[in-house]
């Protein structure tokens, strides 16, 4: 969620401007460098999208630290750690925050997950916003790591187009919610998953029609870059 067309997403304006027009909440991508520091990232390598070269996993936070956004309209921005980031968001438990975990780790074994889960449990723990997050990512036994540090934990496995699959693996690992491209979703799978107690999450939603969609279909969380526009509408319901 964010507003792409003036802001680099992940930055900390823009999630300021979002939450400030009344969304209830967030998605922040997160990518953990070699000095273990969380990094508020969305793309494979640094080079997409800044300055910089090499992939976040390789790299420590001092040289990402140096790191702005090459985009003309968005050179002004720099990357940030999330830890500065939580430090400095206002009311932080009252609001959804929903983390992105992007691993592009090539060398990414067991005792790398298990790295990844162990510090985001603690980053979660640290800030105390257990009840107000929750993580996606796409590789099961991360989230199977995650889930046996802390089963109170709100996990999100990501699903491509079988939505069913992804359904019967959030129901045997007692994860809480299923991640989902709109284009990929209906309102009967909606309601299929909410039968048997499993939360819905969209994104790749951009224009208006979109959000209305997702709105009759009843999801729990949207994952939008109209945010006004989803504020508005679902004022009016």
């Amino acid at each position: 969620m964010g507003f792409s067309h003036a802001l680099p997403i992940n930055c900390s304006e823009a999630i300021s401007k979002c939450l400030s027009i009344g969304a209830d909440g967030v998605e922040i991508d997160i990518q953990l460098s070699k000095d273990s520091t969380w990094v508020a990232f969305h793309d494979i390598d640094l080079e997409h999208s800044t300055n910089l070269n090499g992939l976040v996993s390789k790299e420590n936070w001092s040289y990402i630290q140096n790191g702005y956004y090459h985009n003309p309209i968005y050179a002004s921005y720099s990357l940030i750690k999330i830890d500065d980031l939580l430090k400095n968001l206002e009311n932080k438990r009252e609001h959804i925050l929903a983390f992105d975990l992007k691993n592009f780790n090539p060398d990414s074994d067991n005792t790398y997950l298990q790295l990844l889960a162990r510090k985001y449990v603690e980053l979660i723990h640290e800030y105390q916003i257990e009840d107000n997050s929750y993580l996606v990512a796409s590789t099961i036994e991360l989230l199977e790591l995650i889930h046996s540090i802390d089963s109170n934990l709100n996990l999100f496995i990501y699903s491509g187009e079988n939505f069913d699959q992804s359904l019967q693996q959030a129901i045997d690992k007692e994860f809480d919610g299923i991640a989902i491209n709109l284009k990929y979703l209906s309102k009967d799978l909606v309601t299929k998953a909410h039968s048997v107690g499993i939360k819905v999450a969209t994104f790749g939603i951009t224009t208006p029609k979109q959000n209305k969609v997702a709105v009759d279909y009843n999801v729990d969380y949207i994952e939008t870059d109209q945010v006004s526009h989803l504020v508005n509408l679902l004022d009016t319901q």
